[in-house]
């Protein structure tokens, strides 16, 4: 049987199924969805708008006053925002007039709302700063509110929350802002879910196999400790493993030490993609067993180099033809890099599991924040699983092994 190279609690598993090979370690974590790179961007921008507080008895009059002026304006869609909210509901502080900058209504006086009168009052979002002048709400609340509100200028989102949880934080930093169960700038999350919820029994099993995968590498001493499954999900009640890689940048080059980058098509994800492609394409039986010396022959290598990889693609084989790693699962122990991603995303794989984040290095994730205080430089925040300019995009998470488990570390210069 085959176990992970690493320190902490190992659960043995039966495979999800009997063509599920080999029997290994099922690792316990959890996963974490990767925000793209267009949910992030939203997260940060904000723009000014007008808020005022005023009577109950004139809200309906006052929306109606402002939304005619607001008819013919080329205006910014803040339907994420709540128009009207109580005075109980306003964000801590936003309760503080003199936070915000007002401006008067009224350009004879300026008349606040005394706080026994706010029971009856509701706070009004009127609109972006950009959409009206001062000058035009004044006039527009001329006619229909004798009261005169301060107008305030405050920060607001820009563009709609991802998340309920984004939303309720923004509701208390911000304005109270509606969440509408959709993401118009990544995975619906229903999809993300229901992606979860199936491959979240069996994602320790596979991330198991990968650390696998890299410790047997190491111990070839042909690479580092980096490992790829591949899975087909075809019949989701029979998923099968179908590839197995460790790197190999070191194998067949000379005089390599830690510090080479070696070849990088021997890199552990370009590696199962070829022994995926060389199943597609349906090898003769002599192929099929090569090891050594059809490696020495190109650069690409894409032939099992240890017992495990043998031992996986000896097991199970797809059906000759089909397209390319089409909707297939890729579980790897480190995010890839630049290269390796983009690799990921031409093959058309329909979902990316990775274990260690690599901020200076990977492709896959979006964030941009420094991990390490004392780095010089942000991580590269490509985001490339799910960019709109590309022509492929799939799911992809971070799976974080409980605290028992020692992660599989790799330098941060290191390209996965």
């Amino acid at each position: 049987m085959s176990t992970c190279d690493v320190t902490g609690e190992l659960v043995v598993l039966t495979p999800p199924n009997e063509n599920a090979y080999p029997a290994t370690a099922r690792l316990t974590g959890r996963l974490v969805a990767l925000r793209t790179k267009a949910e992030i961007d939203a997260s940060f921008q904000t723009i000014d708008a007008y808020v005022m507080e005023i009577p109950q008895k004139s809200a309906n009059t006052v929306l109606i006053n402002i939304d005619e002026a607001l008819r013919h304006q080329d205006t910014i869609n803040l339907q994420h925002l709540r128009r009207f909210v109580k005075p109980d509901r306003l964000p801590p502080h936003l309760d503080a007039a003199d936070q915000t900058k007002t401006y008067s209504t009224d350009q004879n006086t300026a008349k606040d709302i005394k706080p026994e009168q706010r029971k009856d009052t509701l706070h009004f979002l009127v609109c972006a700063a950009s959409a009206l002048s001062v000058e035009d709400i004044s006039t527009r609340l001329s006619v229909c509110c004798p009261s005169s509100p301060l107008l305030r200028t405050i920060k607001v989102p820009l563009l709609p929350p991802i998340s309920a949880e984004q939303a309720e934080k923004w509701s208390w930093d911000y304005w109270p802002t509606v969440y509408k169960n959709t993401n118009p700038f990544g995975p619906h999350p229903s999809i993300v879910a229901s992606a979860e919820k199936q491959i979240g029994q069996e994602a320790g099993y596979y991330m198991g196999l990968a650390r696998s995968a890299g410790a047997a590498i190491v111990s070839a001493s042909k690479g580092r400790n980096i490992g790829a499954v591949v899975v087909d999900r075809e019949n989701p009640q029979n998923p099968k493993v179908i590839a197995l890689a460790g790197d190999a940048r070191w194998n067949m080059v000379s005089a390599s030490t830690e510090s080479d980058s070696g070849n990088v098509m021997g890199h552990a994800v370009m590696r199962v993609i070829g022994l995926v492609a060389r199943k597609r394409q349906k090898r003769s039986e002599a192929s099929s067993r090569g090891v050594a010396g059809d490696t020495s022959l190109t650069a690409f290598a894409d032939e099992p180099l240890t017992e495990l990889e043998r031992s996986v693609d000896e097991s199970t084989t797809l059906e000759p033809g089909g397209y390319l790693c089409l909707d297939l699962e890729i579980y790897l122990t480190h995010e890839p890099c630049v290269m390796c991603s983009m690799a990921i995303l031409h093959s058309r794989f329909g979902r990316v599991v990775f274990e260690e984040r690599m901020p200076k290095t990977g492709g896959l994730s979006a964030e941009k924040e420094k991990t390490d205080p004392e780095a010089q430089t942000s991580a590269t925040g490509y985001g490339l699983f799910w960019r709109p300019e590309l022509n492929w995009r799939l799911l992809a998470w971070q799976w974080l092994p409980d605290e028992n488990l020692y992660p599989t570390t790799a330098a941060p210069d290191v390209h996965a």
